[in-house]
């Protein structure tokens, strides 16, 4: 095992001899030379896998967070939420956006923004977990006091969206069926709890000077 393991690191310093002209040597980011080498706990060798990210943070939808938090930012939502409430359904199709990375991207202009706390832990989950969070002597635990009601508004907006796209579907077969238009008003409702559950982790005076500016 001991010989493996140093066959491994040296089969990762040696020269590349692929032209007879020159002689390179492999460049190596430490990332990927902790991923070869392997790790010794307890006498046992363990080999760190190569990537390893939680994943748990939302792709970017390209929103402006200039407007982050205000009140300009939470209009079209607020919007949004009256357009469902007072209809006509028909013309939701034309007032929402269709796609999902436009429809995502109206919440993330109001929703707090993605710190660097959260990304360092969604880039370094393999070692946060081996160190159960442990940032330093006399340093709060990197796992504490993450941002709560940002990852309720990211779960209220994707709840908004999967109502969404299945209402979608409905509203084009209610188009061709007229008769069989049931499940419309159970995906609305569904998609207008979602958007009440966003607008509720807002504060109340964002939202009224929001609907305030909307009724003008």
């Amino acid at each position: 095992l001991a010989l493996s393991c140093r066959m491994e690191a040296e089969s990762l310093s040696a020269p590349c001899c692929c032209t007879k002209t020159k002689s390179y040597k492999a460049s190596i980011s430490r990332r990927t030379l902790l991923s070869k080498i392997p790790i010794i706990l307890g006498g046992t060798c363990l080999i760190a896998p190569q990537t390893c990210h939680a994943r748990n943070l939302p792709q970017s939808t390209g929103a402006d967070e200039s407007q982050t938090g205000t009140v300009e930012s939470l209009i079209p939502i607020v919007r949004m939420r009256q357009a469902l409430k007072e209809g006509p359904v028909s013309n939701l199709l034309y007032t929402i956006p269709r796609d999902e990375q436009l429809f995502k991207r109206l919440f993330d202009e109001y929703s707090d923004p993605i710190t660097y706390q959260q990304r360092f832990l969604d880039q370094n989950a393999f070692l946060v977990y081996y160190t159960r969070g442990f940032d330093g002597p006399n340093r709060p635990n990197i796992e504490e006091n993450l941002p709560e009601r940002q990852t309720l508004q990211y779960g209220a907006r994707n709840e908004a969206w999967v109502a969404w796209e299945a209402l979608q579907v409905e509203l084009q077969f209610a188009k061709e069926h007229p008769d069989d238009s049931n499940d419309v008003s159970l995906y609305l409702k569904q998609l207008i709890a979602a958007v009440n559950a966003y607008l509720e982790l807002a504060p109340p005076e964002n939202v009224r000077q929001a609907m305030q500016k909307i009724n003008q």
